[in-house]
């Protein structure tokens, strides 16, 4: 769930990585590797979409 929540702060809303890694009480090393972990998620799955007929 945190690295979905990193993910929406991040990129949704606009908060920076300090802010994010307070809010969720984790590091700012763990928030840019949700962040990075969520996108690729995120990428992996458009691009299968993508392949569908």
């Amino acid at each position: 769930m945190k690295r979905r929540a990193a993910v929406v702060l991040s990129r949704i809303d606009g908060v920076d990585h300090r802010t994010i890694a307070a809010q969720l009480g984790i590091s700012m090393s763990m928030v840019e590797k949700h962040v990075r972990l969520g996108l690729d998620h995120i990428r992996r799955h458009l691009a299968e979409a993508e392949e569908r007929p």
